[in-house]
């Protein structure tokens, strides 16, 4: 079930967009749930005030703040993208999606890339990470959309404004699986006034798959 709801804060009081909502962005999303706030503005605040954002080599600063914050914790924050994406997958191949059944299409490609770990390990290595980033894993999902390449947003107004509508599709998806008892989270939603719109292709469940999660 969802709590309270709660927006990213990419507007100041005046309705205007704070200096860098992008950078706003990267940093919420490479952090945890449990992170504390006051330390993410924290480094917002270097990133979008202090930052020489001019220069392409950065200095030994801000090169620690990007990686704690926003090249930071790249595998688990992937695994909490595969579990939306499978979700999704699930939805749209007509099954009523839940975690586990997520996490089980998600634990048999790991595997192969994990050779060595057993299925339990993997299994609950995603479940972590979920658990870690579930509130900002719709953002994550829409990040990496484009696979490998990522969904490149930064200083770029257009590219950002698309990043924020594909969120908002899958936010308002994980909301439909919310209130069916499915998950419990409580995002970071995309502000209202952004037209939820995501498209891509969606594979069909194979018949292995459909047999790992019981579906006929």
């Amino acid at each position: 079930m969802n709590q309270d709801r709660r927006y990213l804060p990419l507007y100041n009081g005046n309705g205007k967009w704070i200096s860098r909502p992008d950078l706003f962005v990267l940093v919420r999303m490479g952090a945890p749930d449990d992170e504390k706030e006051s330390t993410i503005w924290e480094a917002y605040r270097h990133m979008s005030e202090i930052s020489d954002n001019s220069s392409i080599e950065l200095n030994p600063l801000d090169a620690i703040i990007e990686r704690k914050f926003v090249r930071s914790n790249m595998s688990e924050r992937r695994y909490a993208a595969m579990v939306v994406r499978e979700i999704a997958r699930l939805y749209l191949n007509g099954v009523t999606p839940t975690l586990g059944k997520a996490v089980k299409l998600i634990t048999r490609p790991l595997l192969e890339e994990q050779s060595a770990r057993l299925e339990s390990s993997v299994s609950e290595q995603v479940r972590k990470a979920f658990s870690r980033f579930r509130n900002t894993c719709h953002l994550e999902a829409a990040y990496r959309s484009d696979g490998p390449r990522f969904q490149t947003f930064e200083n770029d107004p257009k590219k950002f404004d698309e990043f924020l509508s594909k969120a908002k599709a899958l936010e308002e998806l994980l909301d439909w699986v919310s209130a069916q008892g499915s998950l419990k989270w409580n995002p970071w939603r995309v502000p209202e006034h952004f037209t939820p719109n995501f498209k891509g292709k969606v594979t069909k469940l194979s018949v292995q798959e459909k047999a790992l999660i019981g579906v006929a």
